[in-house]
């Protein structure tokens, strides 16, 4: 099941020792099924799920836009 989590960066950046109150928006997308990727060579199925995962992410930045 892909998965995107958008906001965790902004919360703890690298090299910080403190949390900051940012929203954070965790986002899953449908199951991925092995067999709608058996025909598709190794560079489609990266296109493929790198797409898929753009999608959730640009969802999740979205709500928190739109919500906070």
């Amino acid at each position: 099941i892909p998965v995107a989590i958008v906001g965790a960066f902004e919360c703890m950046p690298t090299g910080s020792r403190w949390l900051f109150p940012r929203p954070i928006a965790v986002v899953f997308g449908k199951p991925l099924l092995a067999q709608e990727y058996l025909h598709l060579s190794e560079q489609q199925i990266i296109e493929s799920i790198s797409g898929s995962l753009s999608q959730l992410y640009d969802r999740g930045k979205n709500h928190i836009e739109r919500n906070f």
